[in-house]
This record gives C-alpha cells, structure tokens and sequence, in this order.
C-alpha cells in the first residue's frame, strides 16, 4: 500500500540495504479499520549497522520531513522500534530484523486462510 511505499522510498533514500515487509495482525488477515500498520526492515546488513542505528536514521530523516507526526522511539524495548502517525492518520509500528514476527505473521495468514470465520473470531478475542 501507499505507507508501504512511502516507508520503502525512506529507507532506500538512506541508503539502508534490505526489504521492508508488512507483518502483524493486518497482514495476516485479522486487522480491523483501526488496526496500525506494522512493518519490519530486514537489513542486508552491508554496514553491520545495529536495529536501534537503522530507526535512528529513519527518526532524524523523518524528523526532518512532514511526513509522519507523532514520533516515538521504543528503542530499549526487547523489539526495538520507532512508533510514527503517517500524513492519512494512520499509526506506523516500524521494527528491524524482526525475523519472528514475519513467522508469526505467516503462520496466522495460514490460519486465517484456513480456518475462516471460527479462527478469526478466537484470534481477534485473544488480541483484545
């Protein structure tokens, strides 16, 4: 989607090496109009950078911008991360190499495609 693009245009503008994946609860099927976006940069690791160096550079380059308001590191976090509202209003969860929650995040868009409603109703009772 657009939050997507405009996230993978920042990280490819810093030069930072990698993908840039959408995960949790909305991309495996069980988010809501009120969910956030969560996504994860999974770094080449070209420069040995550190998680918390990756959203440090993509904070002091937002900072700059009007792209997003509300940032927010959660940088001593056991998943560090950078919470940001996107110009739509849309809250942004952005972490780095955040390997297991791809996994997750595929093993309940199984789920959800397998289990149909039954599933998505206990999940959606579990995330609340």
């Amino acid at each position: 989607g657009l939050i997507h693009s405009r996230a993978a245009a920042v990280c490819s503008h810093l030069g930072l090496g990698g993908s840039l994946e959408l995960f949790g609860s909305a991309a495996a099927g069980f988010g809501g109009s009120t969910s956030d976006v969560d996504l994860v940069f999974i770094t080449d690791n070209q420069y040995g950078l550190q998680m918390v160096e990756v959203l440090q550079r993509v904070r002091e380059y937002l900072d700059q911008t009007e792209a997003c308001y509300n940032l927010t590191p959660v940088f001593n976090a056991r998943a560090p991360l950078l919470k940001l509202t996107d110009q739509t209003g849309i809250e942004v969860d952005l972490q780095v190499n955040n390997h297991l929650g791809l996994r997750n995040t595929k093993l309940f868009a199984t789920y959800h495609t397998l289990g149909g409603s039954r599933v998505d109703t206990v999940v959606r009772a579990v995330k609340e």
